[in-house]
């Protein structure tokens, strides 16, 4: 698998990652709330400022205010709006699509499924993305992000700017982006791809991960 080659599997999974679609329906929304829908699909729930936002057992689509925000998933497959601010968005129960948007976030996917995997977009922002699930989709964006994968055979994007990517256990697809990257293959036989900038490949155990500079 060449360069070329695996940089266009990486992001036709973020492609189809994006175009995930859930059953909407139809929400009331509150005085203050800054949006109605979460990437195309009407919302279902409303984040308020200063409270914690919480989603049911089923599939909820929840958006987020441009402040910020604490959001947490129910169980299903949700997806998640952060909108502005520094947000603070967990997977409790089940799965979820995030999209994080402008602002210092904080992401916890504590949950996952093997049908229907978390997946992220940072969006702008020194984000922090933390998985302790199965095999996800994780995606920077924008400034400085710290983005550290789980169990299972993740596929990562850095995006934009130094970033610092951790793989975890599994065996992990990681493109860096542009940027001055650092990227620790960790427990698997990982794909480690540079892309533009100057950046450091580590491993942490004695399989051979395959590297391509950028």
């Amino acid at each position: 698998m060449n360069i070329r080659r695996g940089i266009s599997v990486l992001i036709s999974v973020f492609l189809v990652a994006s175009m995930l679609t859930l059953t909407p329906r139809t929400g009331t929304r509150p005085a203050g709330a800054q949006a109605q829908h979460c990437n195309s699909q009407p919302g279902t729930i409303f984040a308020v400022a200063g409270q914690v936002t919480q989603g049911t057992p089923g599939n909820d689509v929840i958006v987020g205010t441009t402040g910020a925000d604490v959001i947490r998933s129910g169980g299903g497959h949700d997806l998640i709006c952060g909108y502005g601010g520094n947000d603070n968005i967990s997977t409790q129960g089940g799965s979820a699509e995030i999209h994080a948007g402008r602002g210092w976030d904080i992401i916890n996917l504590t949950q996952g499924s093997p049908t229907a995997p978390n997946t992220v977009f940072a969006g702008p922002g020194n984000d922090a993305i933390w998985d302790s699930a199965a095999s996800s989709i994780l995606g920077g964006g924008d400034q400085d992000d710290r983005i550290f994968g789980g169990g299972g055979n993740d596929r990562i994007w850095g995006g934009n700017d130094n970033d610092h990517i951790h793989g975890g256990y599994g065996w992990d697809i990681i493109a860096a982006g542009n940027g001055d990257d650092h990227i620790i293959g960790s427990f698997g036989q990982d794909q480690l791809i540079g892309e533009a900038g100057n950046d450091t490949f580590e491993a942490q155990d004695n399989t051979r991960d395959i590297v391509y500079g950028g």
